[in-house]
């Protein structure tokens, strides 16, 4: 879902979008969290420096921002007070039992670092800290419900008009993939690069198939989900059948 929404973003002409610099960090550098994907040489020296300086360097593009996307529990030990008071941060967040759904079949012995949550819980926590104000928060299906207007109030607040190309894409890669990617990116995002708009949301499964240790994982991803959900920014009902035009928001 998430790289959906950069994928949307992408389309903005005065967007520049950088695709997950974290990654690395997380499986392969110096610093790495996990060896799920075994070595890489030519990123194994990649850490959280490296992964600012790739961030930096994009922002220098002139006429441009840059919206960087990235999954929580892959930044979140290696992006300090000073970094994230200095960007605007939104947040996108699913219902656990949607993300559980989706992650085990591509990854059935997930952490529960990996599933995300409680990376996810305490950078929404930092940056209220540090800003002294709730970040922007969208909710995965209310965006795929009604993307235009999720993504029209997404541009309002970063100052840039909102650009109808957003809604559609030709299909393909989102970008050439390095060799050590093949198992760390490009297997999930086949969906996506099949596609050419936002897919509207589907019912989420009646129930899961979990272990103990799954299911205490869940119980605890969905008090946050709870928590921080309150606070998504709200389309409104009519929004979700289609019927809102930009002069009614």
């Amino acid at each position: 879902m998430s790289t959906t929404f950069e994928k949307a973003i992408s389309g903005h002409p005065r967007i520049k979008v950088l695709h997950e610099p974290f990654t690395d960090c997380f499986y392969f550098g110096p610093e790495r969290r996990s060896h799920r994907y075994g070595d890489s040489v030519s990123v194994a020296r990649f850490d959280r420096s490296a992964a600012k300086e790739l961030i930096l360097g994009a922002s220098k593009a002139t006429g441009t921002k840059t919206f960087f996307k990235e999954l929580a529990f892959q930044a979140y030990r290696y992006v300090d007070d000073d970094f994230l008071s200095q960007i605007t941060n939104t947040f996108l967040i699913r219902h656990p039992k949607r993300v559980i759904a989706s992650l085990i079949r591509l990854k059935p012995d997930f952490t529960e670092e990996e599933l995300g949550f409680q990376a996810l819980n305490e950078l929404y926590d930092r940056v209220i800290s540090l800003q002294d104000q709730a970040p922007t928060v969208i909710e995965g299906e209310q965006f795929r419900a009604n993307p235009q207007f999720t993504l029209e109030y997404f541009c309002s607040i970063h100052g840039l008009d909102y650009q109808p190309e957003m809604l559609n894409w030709r299909s393909g890669l989102l970008r050439a993939w390095l060799p050590h990617e093949v198992e760390s990116q490009k297997k999930w995002h086949d969906t996506l690069e099949k596609s050419q708009t936002i897919l509207p949301p589907i019912s989420a499964p009646a129930s899961l198939e979990l272990c103990e240790r799954q299911s205490e994982m869940y119980r605890r991803a969905e008090e946050i989900y709870t928590k921080i959900v309150k606070h998504a920014l709200t389309v409104p009902t009519s929004a979700l059948f289609g019927t809102l035009s930009p002069a009614n928001h």
